[in-house]
């Protein structure tokens, strides 16, 4: 597999890496929404649902001594607001280094790592045709959560100005992030780009959630008119689909908005907008959409920073 010099994924690999995977979420009676408290040796196990499988046993833990941990902070800067950043479903991808280094260029301190090769999987494309969703969330948040904690007690940083940003898998992992840590008063807001339909579970926050999609953004379905923010399946532990979830959170009174951007598919920071063609266990195949049109990751840049901006704690 060709990566560059920091280990992330080129964008060909992870066109072939996203093409072959399927999306099915699975859950085991021991798996908790904040990683895992076991003791024993980490283990993938079987879920019951065709060959894919979930982990089990004691998950990395975050360490900023970590190689495969990412700790940076602009120069010339003292104590500037951080990000926290979660990957998505194939790890720490150069799509994943693109949106880290948006809020570098923007003079955030940024917190990344890769969740799946602390627990020595390396393989992106076998996790994602192999690791059921939850699977993967649960090795993401076991990281995440260390790593907020390390950002809240940091003197580098502005403890007063610390955001969550997640993709896919990882958009999952940092909305659930807050029920596994204290000190949520300290966090400006929540940023799930292209988030998973299901998995962890979808939370009540006070904190402030934007949910950014592509128009196109059908990523895992089974239709080609199976969006993301629409989707319900049978096997998810939280039979809600993620439109409804937040006109529920704005109902409650919780700043909550869904975003969309035209002309894009999942993972905006991927390439250009590419059809990908996968074939499902019925032998039928879809067409899923990855990437984005000209323009659309600036649109987006725009947009997040407007918000972010406005979050921050002067």
């Amino acid at each position: 597999m060709d990566t560059d010099s920091d280990g992330f994924i080129s964008f060909s690999e992870l066109h072939s890496v996203y093409g072959g995977s399927g999306v099915v979420l699975s859950r085991s009676p021991s798996e908790d929404r904040c990683g895992s408290r076991e003791k024993s040796p980490f283990q993938l196990i079987k879920t019951g649902r065709a060959n894919w499988k979930t982990v089990s046993g004691s998950l990395a833990q975050f360490n900023h001594q970590d190689s495969l941990v990412k700790t940076w902070l602009p120069k010339n800067t003292t104590n500037p607001p951080v990000m926290v950043y979660a990957h998505d479903g194939a790890g720490f991808t150069e799509a994943d280094g693109r949106r880290v280094s948006m809020f570098r260029e923007h003079g955030f301190a940024t917190v990344s790592f890769d969740a799946f090769r602390m627990n020595g999987l390396d393989d992106p494309k076998w996790i994602n045709r192999n690791v059921s969703n939850i699977g993967k969330q649960r090795m993401i948040i076991q990281v995440l959560k260390g790593a907020i904690g390390f950002a809240l007690d940091s003197d580098d940083f502005d403890t007063k100005n610390i955001f969550l940003y997640g993709q896919s898998n990882g958009g999952m992992a940092v909305v659930n992030a807050l029920e596994c840590v204290s000190g949520d008063d300290k966090i400006r807001a929540i940023i799930a780009e292209g988030m998973a339909a299901g998995g962890l579970g979808k939370p009540n926050l006070k904190v402030p959630v934007r949910l950014y999609y592509g128009n196109q953004d059908n990523w895992g379905g089974v239709r080609e008119d199976d969006f993301l923010w629409k989707r319900v399946a049978r096997w998810m532990n939280n039979k809600i689909s993620i439109e409804d979830w937040v006109i529920r959170q704005k109902n409650a009174g919780n700043d909550f908005k869904l975003v969309f951007f035209q002309g894009a598919g999942h993972s905006f920071h991927s390439g250009n907008l590419t059809a990908v063609e996968r074939k499902l266990a019925t032998g039928k195949s879809v067409t899923g959409y990855i990437g984005a049109e000209n323009g659309v990751v600036s649109a987006y840049e725009k947009a997040l920073f407007d918000f972010v901006n406005s979050r921050l704690h002067k």
